[in-house]
């Protein structure tokens, strides 16, 4: 399977996973900055997007906003704005899928078979 990394483009809307005691798995809306920004050192581009926040200040001045080079793989796509038909299930590529919801779900689990059966019926 292919990766797209589309949502890695300039001025895009992210969220970013944050790896730091206390907040651990919790994502941060932000938009990329630079996706591939160059290192001052070695003027060669590097693979980690240069982002900026939209809720968190910077340490150095709580007047602007964070701006932090981030791994790739804690950059995630925003999830498709709420629709009332559909829910959102997140996939463990840090992608989403929209997954249509029935208005009735039936569900019955028969445990009493020598082997269990499930059986799932959609009123719809």
């Amino acid at each position: 399977m292919v990766r797209s990394e589309a949502h890695l483009s300039k001025d895009s809307k992210v969220e970013v996973c944050s790896n730091e005691e206390g907040y651990k798995n919790a994502w941060f809306p932000a938009k990329i900055l630079n996706p591939q920004p160059l290192n001052p050192s070695t003027k060669k581009k590097m693979n980690k997007p240069l982002v900026q926040y939209e809720n968190l200040a910077s340490d150095d001045d709580p007047n602007k906003l964070l701006t932090e080079l981030v791994d790739a793989s804690s950059i995630r796509p925003v999830p498709p704005p709420d629709n009332p038909d559909q829910s959102t299930e997140v996939l463990p590529l840090r992608k989403y899928s929209p997954r249509l919801q029935s208005k009735e779900l039936c569900i019955s689990f028969n445990c009493h078979q020598p082997s269990p059966s499930l059986q799932i019926v959609s009123s719809t």
